[in-house]
């Protein structure tokens, strides 16, 4: 199935880039949350493994990442990430009622 790209309002308003990858009759989800001065597009080989097991994908650019808004790699407030994190969690979750959802952090994420 091709990529669902959007934006996503976060707790504050700001749009935030959003991406997934889902397949037929997943097993279960996974939210990949980027690094420091990265973007969800540092994670497309990762995505096509884990569709070709049967796992969903949902992606995003943090605040200031990419194509996201925000000022550039700047966070006013470390419970920004965290908050923007939930966020995208949550819609994972709302649209994963019977499978598990996981969390993929790396560096900062």
């Amino acid at each position: 199935m091709d990529p669902i790209e959007t934006t996503i309002p976060s707790f504050d308003g700001t749009k935030l880039y959003f991406v997934k990858n889902l397949v037929d009759n997943a097993r279960a989800a996974v939210v990949i949350v980027h690094g420091l001065c990265e973007h969800a597009g540092r994670y497309d080989y990762l995505t096509e493994n884990l569709n070709a097991r049967g796992f969903n994908v949902y992606r995003f650019d943090h605040r200031g990442h990419a194509r996201s808004e925000g000022p550039r790699t700047f966070y006013s407030n470390f419970h920004q990430i965290i908050d923007d994190v939930n966020v995208m969690v949550d819609q994972a979750l709302q649209e994963s009622t019977n499978i598990p959802v996981f969390v993929i952090g790396h560096s900062m994420g």
